[in-house]
């Protein structure tokens, strides 16, 4: 089984371990939607604090709105609607960004040899312009202490945005 779609199958094991963990906080909603992705918000004061929102992805995910957009783009330049000089950057950006994805805060890579650069792991990269990458290679599973370790070390981030 390859690397990446293990990480699909240990979402639920995450998912028992975040609810196993819940007695330690608040109580807590979770609402799970497609791509894996995971809304949890504190139910007591959801105003005061926002809205968790984990997306579990794989590099098959990101695949079928590359293949969508390439389809709709040529499809759109065949009629005559679209020139083939108005397919540029800006209009696949625009594109891609209509799709469900968000950018991430924050995104863990797991899985493979550890390494010093850092790979996206097939994750689209007009999405993680902004995003803290954790690379956490050396691991081939995501567990409880793993994912708190993670946010614990995205708190400690200063993002500068340029400066």
């Amino acid at each position: 089984m390859c690397r990446l779609s293990s990480l699909k199958l240990q979402h639920a094991h995450l998912n028992k371990e975040v609810f196993a963990a819940r007695r330690r906080w608040e109580s807590y909603v979770v609402e799970r939607k497609s791509f894996a992705e995971v809304n949890v918000q504190n139910a007591p004061k959801p105003l005061s604090v926002p809205a968790v929102k984990l997306n579990v992805f794989s590099a098959e995910d990101g695949i079928g709105h590359i293949v969508e957009m390439t389809q709709s783009l040529s499809n759109a330049a065949q009629s005559g609607a679209l020139s083939s000089k108005d397919i540029d950057i800006n209009l696949v950006d625009k594109f891609l960004r209509k799709q469900d994805l968000t950018e991430p805060n924050l995104m863990i890579v797991i899985g493979g040899t550890p390494h010093k650069y850092v790979s996206l792991e097939g994750f689209p990269p007009w999405h993680v312009r902004l995003t803290e990458i954790v690379n956490m290679s050396g691991h081939d599973r995501i567990d409880y202490t793993l994912f708190l370790r993670s946010l614990y070390r995205y708190s400690k981030v200063e993002q500068r945005f340029g400066r």
